[in-house]
């Protein structure tokens, strides 16, 4: 449902944070393209963003891929309090639509990752010791920026679990 970040140790310069709303980035869609998608689903697997590399042990890699098999999820989803409609993939964790084939999956995926990041749908925040950020994860995307190194940069991060998500025809 939502994520809570706050700054413990900051790089000199770099580290920002920036969020995007997935709802604006749907309404600015054509409507085509919208009812294309409002169909469709995605797997999600946290593997593409958390490769065993990352973990340094293949027995802790090994335990977290059973605890989080990969999953289907609506391509829109519908935000379970206000019923607004908006993307729900994201470049760390979709790795195809199902309904299409490789090659359209892979190409209107690439459109639409970029198509979320789009600045006129995004907020970036500068951090600051001590700053505390509270997102709704069910239609943002955020995007720790790498560019601090080889500096570092400490957060603690607590997520509030939620529903499963929906989708407009499910």
């Amino acid at each position: 449902m939502g994520s809570i970040l706050m700054a413990r140790m900051l790089p000199p310069c770099g580290g920002d944070t920036s969020w995007s709303c997935n709802i604006t980035a749907y309404n600015a869609l054509s409507a085509p393209l919208q009812k294309l998608l409002d169909g469709l689903t995605a797997f999600h697997d946290f593997r593409k963003s958390f490769p065993v590399e990352r973990y340094g042990n293949e027995e802790k890699w090994a335990e977290a891929v059973k605890n989080t098999p990969p999953t289907v999820h609506p391509v829109v989803r519908v935000h379970p309090v206000t019923g607004k409609k908006g993307l729900f993939v994201n470049s760390g964790f979709t790795t195809r639509i199902v309904e299409l084939t490789k090659g359209e999956s892979d190409l209107l995926l690439e459109y639409l990752f970029a198509h979320s990041g789009r600045p006129e749908f995004t907020v970036r925040w500068r951090w600051s010791v001590g700053d505390v950020a509270f997102w709704d994860n069910r239609l943002t995307q955020h995007y720790a920026l790498a560019d601090y190194m080889p500096h570092r940069r400490i957060m603690n991060r607590a997520t509030v679990l939620g529903d499963v998500p929906k989708g407009p025809l499910s």
